[in-house]
């Protein structure tokens, strides 16, 4: 309907593990999942586009995640992007689950592979909008988003673009502010303006996120026969996800390999290396 100049044939292959599901009839369609795909091939057209559907804890637990890095791990040439819409509230779960899963997720940056999460839509109260920020509580990290060792990514509006108001962000609980963050002066000055404003509220050192922001409000998405308009980071990351496919396609083309990237830095760090 939008993209009449793609080929009729365009399709994606599917990967199922850990028990799951492609469901086919309009009652069971996953938005969400028509979301990601169109918006990943919309822009990253012509590029190989795998979906993986992980079984139902995949959704929130985040041994879901894990299953959908062991799925990964094991394959001998793992998608060089893969972009995840989904999270889960980073102080409701277990640390030592959440280090395994980010471990993993450094272990397919090593082998090339971006990583793209999106940061969630509750604001500083997590992935979905509740009280908290209007009350004395912990302001809530979202993870995988949270994850040192993956691409972070917010939502925008309008034109000039600017900051969603639904879309999360803030310092993470659990990770500390990585390196490229602390040579960052952006978060030293971002800091500093606050003057003490929440003090206490939140992890000053944590690692920061998001690392970088798209557009994602009023995207269009055909569901069950009708165009539906979306809004959130959900949008955002399978569309940012499509342009890393686009930048690794030119760097193939120049002979280049594929790096994974980490953060707003790394993509920089790339620019400047010739990658336009």
């Amino acid at each position: 309907m939008f993209r009449s100049d793609i080929p009729a044939n365009t399709t994606f292959e599917v990967q199922l593990t850990a028990g799951g599901q492609n469901p086919q009839a309009p009652s069971q369609a996953s938005l969400e999942s028509d979301l990601d795909v169109q918006q990943t091939i919309g822009i990253a057209t012509g590029i190989p586009t795998t979906f993986i559907s992980v079984g139902s804890e995949g959704l929130l637990d985040p041994v879901g995640f894990l299953n959908a890095v062991d799925l990964l791990l094991n394959e001998t040439s793992p998608p060089q992007v893969l972009s995840v819409s989904y999270g889960t509230d980073e102080l409701g779960i277990d640390n030592a689950t959440a280090r395994a899963v980010c471990n993993g997720f450094a272990q397919l940056g090593a082998r090339g592979v971006s990583v793209i999460f999106a940061s969630g839509d509750g604001g500083i109260s997590g992935g979905h909008p509740d009280s908290s920020c209007t009350s004395s509580d912990t302001f809530r990290p979202v993870f995988p988003a949270t994850c040192p060792y993956v691409t972070a990514v917010g939502a925008t509006t309008s034109t000039p673009e600017t900051a969603w108001p639904s879309s999360s962000g803030g310092f993470s609980t659990l990770f500390p502010a990585p390196q490229y963050q602390l040579a960052s002066p952006a978060l030293a000055a971002y800091l500093s303006s606050l003057n003490g404003t929440y003090a206490g509220r939140f992890n000053a050192s944590g690692r920061a996120f998001p690392d970088i922001a798209a557009i994602g409000d009023w995207v269009p998405t055909v569901w069950s026969g009708q165009v539906v308009e979306n809004k959130g980071t959900s949008a955002s990351a399978p569309i940012f996800a499509g342009v890393l496919g686009l930048v690794n396609a030119q760097l193939r083309v120049q002979g280049k390999a594929a790096d994974g990237v980490v953060g707003a830095v790394d993509l920089e760090w790339r620019r400047r290396g010739g990658v336009q």
